[in-house]
């Protein structure tokens, strides 16, 4: 019974230590994390936590009326299904609009950055 009662302690003890060391003190790895902000379309007449969603449109109309932020930036989350050699592996994935790596001060982990042609409608997706 002691030896439950010391595990479970340890293993408590290190569970809320990890928590507070990724969630408090070290919770993104982006440059000037601060100053980031999130917008969300609200409705005040209704009870919700609003929306983040923009169609892309609206994000650019934002984007070139903003006098506020220093960079607008977007993205949208999606399911990537990679195969290779009989073998598929579903993987979390982002398509970003220009200049978010940067922003974020994000470098590339290997291969290159993406460019300014890798956003075009009719470009090959890069990872």
């Amino acid at each position: 019974m002691l030896f439950f009662a010391l595990a479970l302690g340890i293993g408590s003890s290190t569970a809320i230590f990890s928590v507070i060391e990724n969630v408090v003190l070290h919770p993104f790895p982006y440059k000037d994390t601060p100053r980031l902000v999130t917008l969300r379309i609200r409705d005040l007449d209704e009870r919700d936590r609003g929306r983040g969603m923009f169609k892309r449109a609206k994000l650019e109309d934002y984007a070139r009326q903003n006098h506020v932020f220093d960079h607008v930036i977007g993205n949208v989350e999606d399911d990537i299904v990679y195969s290779a050699f009989d073998h598929a592996v579903r993987l979390g994935g982002n398509y970003v609009t220009p200049g978010s790596f940067e922003l974020l001060g994000v470098p590339a982990y290997l291969g290159r950055p993406l460019e300014q042609g890798d956003y075009q409608a009719d470009a090959p997706p890069e990872a």
